[in-house]
């Protein structure tokens, strides 16, 4: 996710939404170790902790790199 973000610097989330569930890796991902997660879930998380160290943000335009 923080690689996407330093190729696209911001995207919004319809866009990023449909990244996330066009990208076969992270289902791949959350079926062998997070099973009982949904892929919003889960994608979720992951950018709420890259938010939470500084690495992207995100508002109501969509999410940012930072």
């Amino acid at each position: 996710m923080k690689f996407k973000l330093l190729e696209l610097h911001a995207v919004s989330h319809a866009e990023w939404d449909a990244w996330l569930a066009g990208t076969p890796y992270f289902e791949l991902i959350r079926a062998r170790f997070f099973a009982g997660e949904s892929l919003e879930a889960l994608t979720e998380g992951l950018l709420s902790e890259l938010i939470a160290v500084g690495a992207a943000q995100s508002d109501a335009l969509g999410v940012r790199n930072a």
